[in-house]
């Protein structure tokens, strides 16, 4: 017993305790430091992290006001003044910069009633036909540029069109509205009846549902092989014109009447300011035989140079037809009836008025087109090329007929004259009101999708990254945009600002949209400012709060990172070890300061890559910014044009 009670005192001693207590605290010191020393690496990472993006944050702003604003204010002079506007010096501007006066036709405009007038000869190679691909091409450029519209039988073949019209079908039965393209008119109360999706040219339909997988590209590399009309859009756009659209309309019974309308606008266009919009050909093909009944496409030909047309000419104008056919199968039966064939293309001037005619056959399936649309390729140059990438000369058609015994000849293809005139970049900019669905292609591209469309070259040509040596560029998607956000074109205007920001801001849109927003972007749409598209305020919104929000962030961190490096130095001087930090302080100032020197000159070498680019350059030089026409002292006097 005397032994038990011997232990008990001797546990309870202090001097057995003491070592106890200093171990535990020393246990207590060491995590201490070592969340401080974590507190430190995670703050001096989130710290280089913010300088990066604040430096590129800060880059993007400067570039856009330096080099994106002047750009965005050249375009905004395109943008139609809405009725009632006080005049500005920009209104004033465009108004002296059309190339054709406001016209309203009246039914004498129409240049003809009879589809035969615009039917373009078949010729070998295309469907048998024995013909002269010159002469064809020529008749072609003639009947566009008289009529606006021209019909290039047999472009497709029967089989092509037929599965390309069941691939359409299809996809349009698992459309949902983020799908969908715009298309007038594609509801009938509240039961839709039209239907409109873009398509790319590596798109490949299942085997579950159509024996033909590569109608796709099989169709693109018809139309592209198609001589009289591949020679006729370069002979009126320029060799190896861009692809600007590719998507597929579907109409069924009960679609209505579409108003007449031009796919670009009539006020600002290439009919009214054709130097400072590019001209837009746009190609129709039917997929099936579509009758008047179906809603054949409306034409009004002669129409191409008109702002606007009355009610007399809309009474005057036709539905499209490539042939007739017989009505009932009886033998003495001699009714007939138009018809526009499957596969018969219609080449037309988007500035032509036309309409989608309603669909009101008992009996007809659903009809289907195919809808490209081209461009002239955009000029470049990067300071010492005079063709890099491309020169997109005027076309070259002698003969054409006008006021009688007359002839007009347009001087450009292939001349070395006009080329050493043009070593300039481009200033045009695509038509307002047409959705642009295909980004850096061009027809040639059309000939070799597999390979020029590929999923892999897709991004790099929208993005005017990179593409095939032998390639051309066309319109990339950054190369349209200014233009597009300047003018609050399709796609680009209040309403759809909206839209977008509610979807982003969604329940499901995900964690990392919703932080981008509450961090970065501007949450609301601002409000709206005359002189600026509303996208361009939104964005100029969200780098101003972007770089705000990063230099709290960054001066936050700097405290924590000042505040746990002297926590951690206080910690080593009771220790003892005075003058340095434990070994598991933390990163050295030497090597954190050399991490951030590394980070400063990779800022440096990003905006001076940059600033090299040929589109900075040009903006820098004026060569993007100068106006369609030279500026003579008279309208500086007047304050419309800056000394």
């Amino acid at each position: 017993m005397p032994m038990i009670v011997e232990e008990i005192a001797l546990v309870e001693s202090p001097e057995v305790l003491a070592p106890r207590r200093l171990r535990s605290f020393d246990g207590r010191r060491r995590l201490a430091q070592r969340t401080l020393d974590t507190v430190v690496r995670i703050a001096s990472i989130s710290f280089l992290l913010c300088f990066v993006a604040l430096g590129l944050l800060l880059i993007a702003r400067h570039h856009y006001d330096a080099d994106l604003r002047p750009l965005l204010d050249h375009h905004r002079l395109n943008k139609v003044p809405t009725e009632g506007s006080r005049p500005t010096p920009n209104t004033i501007l465009q108004d002296r910069m059309r190339t054709y006066y406001p016209r309203s036709c009246s039914r004498e405009d129409l240049t003809t009633r009879d589809y035969r007038d615009l039917m373009v000869p078949l010729v070998r190679g295309t469907s048998g036909d024995v013909g002269d691909a010159v002469a064809a091409t020529k008749t072609a450029a003639q009947t566009v540029l008289t009529h606006g519209v021209a019909i290039f039988p047999s472009t497709l073949d029967g089989r092509l069109a037929d599965s390309f019209r069941n691939y359409t079908l299809h996809r349009n039965r698992a459309l949902d509205d983020t799908d969908q393209v715009y298309v007038m008119n594609a509801q009938n109360g509240k039961r839709r009846t039209r239907w409109s999706f873009a398509f790319g040219g590596n798109d490949r339909a299942h085997e579950s549902y159509i024996d033909h997988p590569s109608v796709v590209p099989d169709v693109l590399k018809a139309i592209a092989s198609h001589t009289p009309l591949a020679q006729t859009l370069e002979a009126l756009l320029g060799p190896d014109p861009a692809v600007v659209k590719m998507q597929t309309i579907t109409a069924i019974r009960g679609a209505g009447d579409q108003g007449w309308h031009p796919d670009v606008n009539a006020r600002a266009g290439a009919a009214s300011h054709a130097r400072n919009f590019a001209l837009h050909l746009s190609l129709f093909v039917p997929l099936q035989d579509a009758t008047y009944a179906m809603g054949s496409t409306g034409i009004c030909p002669g129409s191409q140079f008109c702002t606007e047309i009355d009610g007399w000419m809309e009474d005057r104008c036709m539905q499209v037809a490539s042939g007739l056919e017989a009505v009932g199968s009886s033998a003495n039966n001699n009714r007939t009836r138009h018809v526009w064939r499957a596969g018969d293309a219609v080449l037309m001037n988007q500035n032509t008025f036309h309409r989608g005619a309603a669909h009101t056959d008992r009996n007809g399936g659903e009809r289907a087109i195919i809808v490209i649309t081209f461009a002239s390729r955009p000029r470049e140059s990067d300071g010492t090329l005079p063709e890099h990438p491309t020169r997109t000369p005027l076309p070259e058609i002698s003969g054409i007929p006008r006021r009688g015994d007359e002839s007009v000849k347009v001087h450009a293809r292939g001349s070395n004259r006009l080329r050493d005139r043009h070593h300039g970049a481009e200033t045009r900019i695509l038509g307002l009101g047409t959705p642009l669905t295909s980004f850096g292609y061009t027809l040639r591209d059309m000939a070799n999708p597999v390979q020029s469309m590929s999923r892999f070259w897709s991004p790099l040509r929208c993005l005017g990254m990179a593409k095939p040596p032998e390639a051309h560029w066309g319109w990339d998607f950054l190369a349209s945009l200014p233009g597009r956000v300047a003018t609050e074109s399709h796609r680009l205007k209040r309403d759809d600002l909206v839209e977008w920001l509610w979807r982003q801001q969604r329940a499901d849109a995900g964690w990392f949209a919703r932080v981008c927003f509450r961090c970065f972007l501007l949450e609301r749409v601002p409000a709206a400012r005359e002189d600026r598209g509303i996208w361009d305020v939104w964005f100029d919104a969200s780098l101003a709060k972007g770089v705000t929000r990063l230099r709290r962030w960054l001066a936050r961190l700097l405290v924590a990172i000042l505040l746990a490096a002297g926590a951690l130095a206080h910690a080593s001087r009771r220790n003892g070890n005075l003058g340095e930090l434990p070994s598991s302080s933390g990163p050295s100032p030497a090597g954190f300061l050399g991490r951030l020197a590394l980070a400063a000159l990779l800022l440096v070498g990003i905006h001076w890559r940059v600033t090299r680019r040929a589109l900075v350059k040009d903006i820098r030089s004026g060569i993007k910014l100068r106006p369609a026409f030279p500026p003579t002292e008279g309208w500086r006097r007047r304050g419309v044009l800056a000394s």
